[in-house]
């Protein structure tokens, strides 16, 4: 699988070092973060390539938010990271077993350590977290506690569609998070 790589300027360059000058022509890439991208970068990579922002009705909303955010020190103190997850869940037992596959954003301590779901922390508090992307789990009948760990690749797309639904949770305003 060709990979592209999202560098810390929202630039995506291919394996081979040359820049992507259209982003549609490597959605479906599996993709690398280099070394010191944060949150911030993928709106920085939206602003580069914003044909990528027709692919989710999220947004619109979220860089809205993000143009009247501070340019620096957008830090949430209870994490070190942002962590890009992937979960494959089968459910349904007793009953008709089905499986579930979602993306999800979490905030992470130290390696080992439970994760910390974002939705309700406000996106100025985000941009400047380190992130990477995580493993995938694998859950079977709502068993946490013999969940399967693997690594895994995630496409551009998935993370360009999958960040976007995950901070789709952070539109309410500020005022109104405890």
């Amino acid at each position: 699988m060709e990979q592209v790589i999202l560098d810390e300027d929202g630039g995506l360059n291919s394996s081979d070092g040359r820049a992507v000058t259209d982003a549609l022509t490597v959605l479906g890439h599996a993709l690398a973060l280099a070394e010191a991208v944060t949150l911030r970068s993928y709106f920085r990579m939206l602003h580069r390539y914003p044909l990528l922002t027709r692919t989710s009705p999220f947004f619109p909303d979220l860089l809205d938010q993000y143009k009247k955010l501070p340019a620096a020190d957008c830090r949430y103190a209870d994490c070190d990271r942002i962590s890009f997850c992937k979960t494959i869940e089968m459910i349904g037992f007793p009953g008709e077993p089905k499986l579930e596959i979602y993306l999800s954003l979490s905030g992470c301590k130290a390696e080992g350590e439970d994760r910390l779901d974002l939705k309700l922390v406000p996106l100025g508090r985000l941009l400047d977290m380190p992130l990477d992307l995580g493993q995938l789990r694998h859950v079977i009948f709502g068993d946490n506690i013999d969940t399967f760990v693997f690594d895994t690749v995630y496409t551009l797309f998935e993370f360009v569609d999958g960040v976007a639904w995950q901070l789709g949770f952070q539109s309410a305003p500020e005022a109104c998070h405890i």
